[in-house]
């Protein structure tokens, strides 16, 4: 099986996070950035009734908010931006200009059979065998074929059709957990989700 790809930008920033940084740290950056604007929308909103309320302005809120209510949001903020300041390199924006200047000309090509994955970019091509791998992960987009010291990040969306992911993942079911299984190798799982699933993706 020869699958042919390039990373979209989603899948670029989803790539780019999941190698830097444990799926917590990312999912933090993600709620981070989807709660800024909104924070900052309600921050504006508390600090107008605030100083309505301050300068004696007859409003319909008046007296209904203590003025200590205006901390909330500033203070959800600034720990979001602190946060975000602290992976700047992982913002969406920082991200995305990397995906356009370089992520987007990427050509990938990984053959995947029964004696391993070559994996084919800009670098010469090389084949990983069976025995390197030591798991499968799922995440949003991808699955994750695990080695020691990294992973290869297989878009779920290049398995187009329902018979190519069905061979795929019973290609790694035989070779990474009935052989190994077989051989008296420690059993590996594929994980969806960090859950252990059969090799139907099943529960």
């Amino acid at each position: 099986m020869t699958l042919n790809f390039q990373y979209t930008l989603d899948e670029w920033i989803e790539l780019r996070r999941q190698a830097a940084c444990r799926p917590i740290q990312a999912s933090l950056i993600y709620i981070g950035e989807a709660a800024f604007i909104p924070l900052a929308a309600v921050l504006g909103s508390v600090t107008s009734l605030v100083f309505l309320e301050f300068f004696g302005i007859d409003i319909p809120t008046r007296g209904m908010l203590p003025r200590w209510v205006f901390f909330i949001p500033l203070i959800a903020l600034a720990v979001t931006e602190v946060y975000l300041t602290a992976c700047a390199e992982l913002r969406k924006k920082v991200l995305t200009r990397n995906w356009q200047e370089h992520g987007s000309r990427l050509r990938y090509s990984i053959d995947v059979s029964e004696g391993g994955i070559v994996f084919k970019s800009t670098n010469p091509e090389s084949l990983v065998t069976w025995d390197l791998f030591n798991g499968v992960f799922q995440t949003r987009s991808f699955y994750l074929v695990r080695r020691e010291e990294d992973s290869l990040y297989i878009p779920k969306r290049i398995l187009k059709h329902e018979n190519d992911e069905e061979e795929f993942l019973d290609l790694l079911y035989k070779k990474m957990v009935v052989e190994r299984t077989d051989h008296g190798y420690l059993k590996s799982n594929v994980h969806r989700n960090s859950t252990p699933t059969s090799r139907r993706g099943q529960a």
